[in-house]
C-alpha cells in the first residue's frame, strides 16, 4: 500500500540527514532540531553480531534491527526517533527522509 493518498497528484519535496551509528543512544527529535518531520527512516544495521533497537515514540516499544541488516520506517509522518545500538560493537548508518509540515499540507498528506 501506497504511503500517498490516492488524491495525492505529487509526491511532497524531503531532503536527507545521514547520521552515523556509533555505540551511543541517538535520540533525535527532528520537529526541534531541524523544523521538519520524517518520512522515511532508513537504519544500516552494520554490527555483525548484535541488534539495533529503535522507537518512534519517547515512550513505545523497541523494535529490533537484527545485525547486518535493513530497517526501513515509513508507514506514516512522525517526529522522533531513538535508536539503541550495542554499547560495545555498535555500528551502522541512520538516513532520514524529511518534510516540512507545509509541504505536506501542500501534497495533502496532513
Amino acid at each position: 500500500m501506497s504511503q500517498f493518498s490516492a488524491s495525492s497528484k505529487t509526491k511532497p519535496k524531503t531532503t536527507s540527514r545521514v547520521v552515523l551509528i556509533g555505540t551511543t543512544q541517538i535520540r533525535i527529535e527532528t520537529l526541534q532540531r531541524f523544523g521538519l518531520n520524517i518520512m522515511e527512516a532508513l537504519i544500516d544495521n552494520q554490527d555483525v553480531t548484535n541488534n539495533i533497537t529503535v522507537r518512534k515514540v519517547p515512550s513505545g516499544i523497541l523494535e529490533p534491527i537484527p545485525p547486518n541488516s535493513l530497517g526501513r520506517i515509513r508507514d506514516e509522518v512522525f517526529s522522533f526517533i531513538e535508536l539503541n545500538p550495542d554499547a560495545t560493537t555498535g555500528a551502522g548508518v541512520l538516513t532520514l527522509q524529511l518534510v516540512s509540515t507545509n509541504e505536506l499540507r501542500r501534497v495533502g498528506l496532513i
